[in-house]
């Protein structure tokens, strides 16, 4: 069973000003990326820990590190 609704605890600020607030929003953004971005390590990470978010083997907090590191990485998109 899959649940892309799930929600964070606090939303995650993007750099353009956006917000990040549901395992589908992290979702779509992360697909909107430039293909460039899509093969960089720490997107790949932010994909496979969403994934496994949104079927509940990990936890929400545990995607929400991910995205923080791979934005700050990546810098502004």
């Amino acid at each position: 069973m899959t649940d892309w609704s799930r929600h964070f605890d606090e939303p995650i600020a993007l750099p353009d000003g956006g917000e990040l607030r549901t395992l589908m929003d992290a979702g779509r953004y992360a697909d909107n990326l430039p293909r460039s971005m899509h093969e960089r390590e720490e997107w790949q990470t932010v994909m496979e820990v969403l994934l496994s978010a949104v079927e509940g083997r990990e936890p929400v907090r545990l995607l929400r590190i991910a995205l923080t590191l791979a934005l700050q990485e990546s810098g502004p998109t």
